[in-house]
């Protein structure tokens, strides 16, 4: 039968996997269209997808030890997004101390995923995207700007966007110090430091209870 398999979902931390969700056993995401898993023998549904905007490809497959099974996959696109673009504004890899994925793997993610805009907003840390954007090919799908999530404790975290980037301070790449402000006094000293445009504010999980 198709039904998952006993304890699916569950971290194969010798394979490195984090926590997967929603009763997955593996992932792998692609920035070329192919890709590549190790999985125990067993009954699997292999689900390859791209995003809301496209189909998705449902394959049964058996596995007994030892086998090796190719599939070849064919999505397509459902949802006519002209003149829209989707974005995601609050994304984290490894500066963040509360992620730690790989710049590649979350830019691939990213464009796996059909987001065309991808705002990196790293607690404390200016990140920039793009140099790994294009060292995989992947700039016809997916832009990015300059940002971090600037944190507090009390006054809440804020976004903004784009931001100043400077690779010669190490490890906060010029980030903003929100040291003893007011979150209007942090919004103020953000704005200031747009590149070449005054940023877009964003005051992340406003309703979380805690601030």
């Amino acid at each position: 039968n198709s039904n998952p398999l006993e304890r699916d979902g569950l971290r194969r931390v010798y394979l490195g996997d984090g926590r997967l969700a929603n009763g997955a056993r593996a992932i792998e995401y692609s920035a070329n269209g192919e890709g590549t898993l190790q999985i125990e023998p067993g009954h699997y549904r292999m689900r390859v997808s791209r995003g809301p905007e496209h189909s998705i490809s449902d394959t049964e497959l058996k596995l007994s030890p030892g086998q090796i099974k190719r599939v070849d996959a064919v999505i397509r696109r459902e949802v006519d997004t002209q003149g829209w673009m989707s974005t995601d504004m609050h994304l984290h890899g490894e500066p963040s101390f509360d992620s730690g994925m790989p710049f590649r793997k979350r830019v691939t993610a990213v464009a796996d995923e059909n987001v065309e805009f991808a705002v990196p907003t790293d607690h404390d840390v200016e990140t920039d995207y793009t140099p790994y954007i294009r060292e995989l090919f992947l700039a016809p799908y997916v832009a990015s700007t300059t940002s971090a999530e600037t944190t507090t404790i009390e006054q809440g975290h804020f976004i903004a966007f784009p931001t100043k980037y400077d690779a010669t301070i190490v490890p906060t790449h010029g980030s903003y110090d929100p040291s003893c402000q007011g979150g209007g006094q942090i919004l103020d000293g953000l704005r200031a430091r747009g590149d070449g445009m005054t940023p877009l504010t964003i005051v992340a999980h406003p309703r979380d209870g805690f601030f």
